[in-house]
């Protein structure tokens, strides 16, 4: 996979990987389907914002 402190394409190390699939274990069906709705509406607000700074950089 990755070597001690290398960084993903995510810009997450292995370690930061680890501790995230520990946590995502942790958390109940509820829980993991209302995280998957605030990643969908961070993506969806992550696409809008790199929609809008595209429409104002062409305005220059």
């Amino acid at each position: 996979m990755f070597k001690k402190g290398e960084v993903a394409m995510n810009g997450l190390n292995q370690q930061e990987i680890i501790e995230l699939l520990k946590l995502l274990q942790r958390m109940n069906l509820k829980q993991l389907k209302k995280l998957k709705e605030i990643i969908v509406e961070v993506e969806n607000g992550t696409k809008r914002l790199e929609s809008l700074i595209n429409d104002f950089n062409k305005l220059a």
